[in-house]
This record gives structure tokens, sequence and C-alpha cells, in this order.
């Protein structure tokens, strides 16, 4: 089984999410799978340049983050290929979330962010209280806590 990890900043600066997908990358490989990391920055440099062809050769793609436009544009490209989706939301979609760049994340998530996590196979949450907020958003996700 091929699966992609998704960010979109994949910098050890980053600190947590850098560790989390990394460790994940690790233990995956050695159950055998074949995990790559797909990122748009490290140091300011384009990893990969033709997401489609990348994301294509994957059978999993497992996002990490939302938002931002390399999320989007790769989560539109992973549905259109018709691939199993795994978002981890690590946050991004806290209520304290919606508060930073107001305006903006309202139209988004009322043109395709609440889209986005509807039609994701599974998303993951580190809480009940991550999951929770998630319901609020909206009752048709399929959420695991672990």
């Amino acid at each position: 089984m091929n699966i992609a990890l998704i960010t979109d900043n994949f910098d050890p600066k980053a600190g947590g999410p850098f560790t989390v997908i990394k460790k994940t990358q690790e233990v995956l490989s050695k159950n055998k799978l074949n995990v790559e990391i797909i990122f748009k920055k490290r140091n300011g440099n384009n990893r990969y340049s033709d997401l489609k062809k990348n994301i294509k050769k994957f059978d999993i793609c497992h996002f990490y983050g939302g938002w931002t436009y390399f999320h989007v544009k790769s989560f539109l490209i992973a549905l259109n290929l018709k691939k199993k989706i795994i978002i981890d939301p690590t946050g991004y979609y806290e209520p304290w979330s919606f508060t930073q760049k107001k305006l903006k994340k309202k139209l988004a998530w009322f043109f395709y962010q609440k889209k986005i996590l509807e039609k994701a196979n599974l998303i993951l949450c580190s809480s009940n209280l991550e999951k929770k907020n998630l319901l609020r958003l909206s009752k048709n996700l399929n959420i695991k806590i672990i």
C-alpha cells in the first residue's frame, strides 16, 4: 500500500507537526508500507512541482492541517483521482482558529472547507474536545479519536 502524508510546511522548525509527520512515516515504513511526505515548502523550495503526477501513485492521502491553497489543491486532486482521504486537522478547525482571519475563513468554510471535511473518508482527532468541536461544524463527518 502506498501512502502520501501531505502538509504545506515540513520543516523541523515547525516543531510538533514536523515531529508527528516524521514519526508517522517511520512507523508506517517499519510496517512495510510505502510512505512519502509531500509538502510545499522547506526552506522556501517546492518539493513537488507536479502534484497530480505525484498524488496519482498513492492509494491513501493523509492530510495534516487545512485552509491553505496547497491543502485545498492537493485535496481536490486526490478527490478527483478517487484516492482514500484521511484528514488530521491538527487544530485547524478549532473555534480559536475561526477568530484568525475571520472573514476569509468564514467565506472559505461556506464555499469549500466544509465540503472538504465532509468528503474525507476519515478524520483523525487527538481528543474528545476536538471531535466535539468538529461535530458542531458538521454532523456528516467520519471521525476517530487517536
